[in-house]
């Protein structure tokens, strides 16, 4: 966007100091409404643990009421411990099972790579690491209390 783009937008928007208040408003809605889903993920994850206790202790599998249908459930979870990943990794490709394996970089650590590349710079299509990457830049605004 260029200069003259920015100021003909400002020029037909509101007063600053009225969209500053009102992205202020909802940018503490969003923030109150975060906490409030903190909390009732803790509450609901402590009742859900008491009810699994509760159920378990009488020897009730499923529980049908008005509020729908209640059941004990295990869900497994499981993750590569960091040391032996790359054992791990080894054994599924002689164990058959190397299609399992996903090689992935997160994109806050490739960003940081990428700005560090770039010494912060835009990446030009010139560069070389644009043949492997694509940047974009998002502009937003920023609020501290």
């Amino acid at each position: 966007m260029t200069e003259t783009q920015a100021q003909v937008n400002y020029d037909q928007a509101r007063p600053m100091m009225d969209l500053v208040s009102e992205y202020k408003k909802y940018h503490d809605t969003i923030n109150n409404l975060k906490e409030e889903l903190r909390v009732a993920q803790e509450i609901k994850d402590n009742l859900e643990q008491t009810l699994y206790e509760a159920m378990n202790f009488e020897g009730v599998q499923n529980l049908k009421t008005d509020k729908g249908l209640f059941y004990l459930r295990d869900d497994k979870y499981a993750s590569i411990k960091p040391e032996a990943q790359e054992v791990f990794f080894e054994w599924l490709r002689e164990s058959g099972f190397g299609d399992l394996i996903r090689p992935t970089i997160h994109g806050k650590t490739l960003t940081s790579w990428v700005n560090e590349m770039t010494s912060g710079k835009e990446l030009e299509e010139e560069d070389e690491l644009s043949r492997f990457v694509n940047v974009f830049t998002k502009h937003r605004v920023g609020v501290r209390k």
